[in-house]
């Protein structure tokens, strides 16, 4: 089948409506209705439905529209290596970083690899989970995710690279906000807890039972929304309090004092040996042990 017509086909999902694609294609609203039916003469069913606000696609047609948009990204792809390497870049390292890292723990690091490294840097953000399962597929080179996770690890080596541990943060509409004392861990249990990177693939080595009973909201992904509501709201959650602090977006104010050990969440530099027989990932990675190893000693809370 013609690469061209899944690509139109993933557009078309996309955007739900025929004319919207058509307008993001440059093309007559024939031409897509076309593609559609030559589709589906080829598959010898529908690939869309129409709705009463567009089309949406059928089991098969979401399929297809999947292999349009893989199709599409590396037609991309492909285009950005191009002109990389007319403007004299060298290759494409892609590196995967857990969302709480990007915040604010790799800021300078975009600084000191400008200046010493011909490599194009792609960063992803995306779950621990996620990460893992991108670098066992080929899709990044390196990830930074915790030490701790339960994703299939496959060949990969691991090197601790930074060190950190949780911590309970509050929200600064709670009573508990700002107080230095000791507070209990029983203490806990019945204030309003949520989760942060719930179902992300990080071992839940903190045993909650000890603080609290289940979490009224949960959030993967990204930490924004968490930090926004520490920031409005009574709540508590726990995070990794090296990572978080050097985010600059929450205060001492927000950490707690509990009477209880808490675990380590150490990040180490993930990635398959193979992948170090590139010397431009291999520069990459040196680059990015060296600048967490030197955070790890400078950083709020050094060990």
């Amino acid at each position: 089948m013609d690469p061209r017509l899944l690509k139109q086909l993933s557009v078309i999902v996309r955007y739900g409506s025929l004319s919207r694609a058509a307008e993001r294609l440059n093309v007559t609203q024939p031409t897509l209705t076309r593609a559609i039916q030559t589709i589906e003469n080829r598959v010898g069913g529908p690939v869309l439905v129409r709705t009463s606000s567009g089309v949406r696609p059928t089991e098969i047609g979401t399929r297809l529209a999947e292999v349009g948009q893989r199709i599409d990204d590396y037609a991309e792809h492909t285009d950005r290596l191009i002109e990389q390497w007319k403007q004299g870049l060298g290759g494409e390292v892609r590196v995967g970083v857990g969302s709480l890292i990007a915040l604010g723990a790799i800021h300078d690091f975009f600084d000191l690899v400008s200046d010493s490294s011909n490599s194009v840097i792609h960063f992803v953000t995306a779950t621990a989970a996620t990460l893992i399962q991108q670098l066992n597929a080929g899709e990044l080179e390196l990830a930074l995710t915790p030490v701790n996770t339960d994703a299939i690890q496959n060949n990969l080596t691991r090197e601790v690279i930074f060190h950190d541990e949780l911590r309970v943060f509050v929200g600064a509409r709670s009573p508990l906000y700002g107080s230095k004392a000791v507070v209990a861990a029983e203490a806990l249990k019945s204030l309003p807890w949520i989760a942060s990177g719930a179902r992300s693939g990080i071992f839940d080595s903190l045993d909650m039972s000890r603080f609290s009973g289940p979490a009224r909201m949960l959030f993967t992904g990204g930490i924004d929304m968490v930090i926004s509501m520490l920031q409005r709201s009574d709540v508590l959650v726990t995070l990794p309090y090296r990572l978080t602090m050097l985010s600059e977006r929450l205060g001492d104010d927000h950490v707690l004092n509990v009477d209880t050990p808490m675990p380590r969440h150490d990040i180490a530099l993930w990635f398959p040996e193979r992948n170090l027989e590139r010397p431009d990932v291999q520069d990459i990675a040196g680059s990015l042990k060296r600048y967490f190893q030197n955070l790890d000693r400078t950083a709020i809370g050094s060990y």
